[in-house]
């Protein structure tokens, strides 16, 4: 970690200096501006936002408060101007024009356990995004630095919070820049009072807020223009690549009319070896998932047909270490007539309707059928363990 609370080495920059702001191109092009408002400007865009009322927000891909769209609010005018002057540096630098364009702006605040996993910001009209930091946010780590419940989204109104005192500091909440397979972070980019960060959107733009361990305040948005419509990248993906039970572990059972387990304990523990054999690579990248699956060039000979009366629609094998999850937006999660899981996991398994609610949830290892369509969602792991499902016509 370097004394600019950037973790990568200049050398990657385009150009320093500029009102002490850094310009970078790798992963993708952002930059950093430290001090960017004066003292007594920032200290009253922080009494603003102190009188910010927020909502709680939480979904899969993230948990935090946020405020409602602020563009139009007179309070923080001055603020969303001197940001979007601040960017005529960057269209410049990359030769861009704009039509029509626009400001959004959110606050946001992060308590213990608050996240925001990796994502692209792709979202038609975006230019570039913009995050500006309130506070330098510091906090005891506590052994569970991951958000593990799931609760359906929501939003409850709610004014600032406040946090609880901590006695030893350390970073929480950096924002992590991926490299352009959107699976190895490539820098960690530190929230430090009165600093923005400026990156362009694009279909390489992955990015996350790690999970906090304290108070973290923010304010974030866009520069839209009517000409710019980013697109995110598509993944090659192929159905049914992964089947690991034989017909010899066939199990015949009526299906329910709701989850029911399925008494198979004592294979457990040879599935478990199984699966510790098989050479891993990761799951597609971390927009879905961050998760391992067999290699199929190395563990084919491993793996066969599930033993369940039905036609497999997809199959999924997943190794989930620490800080590991299952998103709603997998490709596995498609249409089917029923749902075989498997856990060999000890953290929580969500079955998830087409409303976003939790139509039941798996809590402990063993093999679980549930009839009629539900969406896997894994939530960020404590613990590390393996999870393999059927979908089933």
């Amino acid at each position: 970690m370097h004394g600019d609370g950037v973790s990568k080495p200049m050398d990657s920059a385009l150009e320093k200096g500029c009102g002490g702001s850094v310009c970078f191109k790798e992963p993708f092009y952002h930059r950093v501006v430290d001090n960017f408002l004066p003292n007594e400007v920032f200290a009253d865009v922080l009494g603003v936002y102190g009188s910010t009322q927020f909502l709680k927000k939480h979904i899969d891909l993230f948990r935090f408060y946020q405020s409602p769209e602020l563009r139009h609010a007179k309070e923080y005018a001055c603020f969303l101007t001197s940001v979007r002057k601040e960017m005529d540096k960057d269209l410049k630098k990359l030769k861009k024009e704009t039509e029509n364009e626009e400001m959004d702006l959110f606050a946001s605040y992060y308590q213990q356990g608050d996240f925001l996993l990796p994502h692209d910001d792709c979202v038609e009209g975006r230019v570039f995004a913009f995050s500006f930091y309130l506070n330098t946010p510091h906090s005891t780590p506590h052994s569970t630095p991951y958000s593990t419940p799931y609760s359906t989204p929501h939003s409850t109104p709610h004014s600032t919070p406040h946090s609880t005192p901590h006695s030893t500091p350390s970073p929480n909440g950096r924002l992590v820049l991926y490299e352009n397979d959107g699976v190895t972070p490539s820098k960690w980019i530190e929230p430090i009072a009165n600093r923005l960060v400026i990156f362009e959107v694009s279909p390489l733009s992955y990015h996350e807020v790690e999970s906090a361990w304290g108070e973290r305040k923010a304010l974030t948005g866009w520069l839209r223009s009517a000409n710019h419509c980013p697109q995110s990248k598509e993944l090659p993906y192929t159905t049914n690549r992964h089947q690991i039970f034989s017909t010899e572990d066939m199990v015949t059972i009526d299906l329910p009319s709701s989850l029911v387990s399925i008494p198979i304990y004592e294979t457990l523990e040879p599935f478990r070896n199984v699966l510790s054999a098989l050479p891993w690579v990761p799951r597609l990248n971390t927009m879905y998932c961050r998760g391992l699956e067999p290699d199929l060039a190395r563990a084919a000979a491993h793996l066969n047909i599930i033993g369940v009366n039905g036609t497999p629609v997809d199959a999924l094998v997943l190794r989930l270490e620490k800080g590991g999850y299952l998103l709603l937006n997998d490709p596995f999660n498609r249409p089917s007539r029923f749902l075989v899981v498997m856990s060999i996991y000890p953290g929580s398994i969500c079955l998830v309707d087409g409303s976003g609610n939790i139509a039941e949830e798996i809590d402990g290892e063993g093999m679980y059928l549930f009839p009629g369509q539900a969406n896997v969602f894994i939530p960020l792991a404590t613990s590390p363990g393996y999870v393999v499902a059927y979908r089933m016509d």
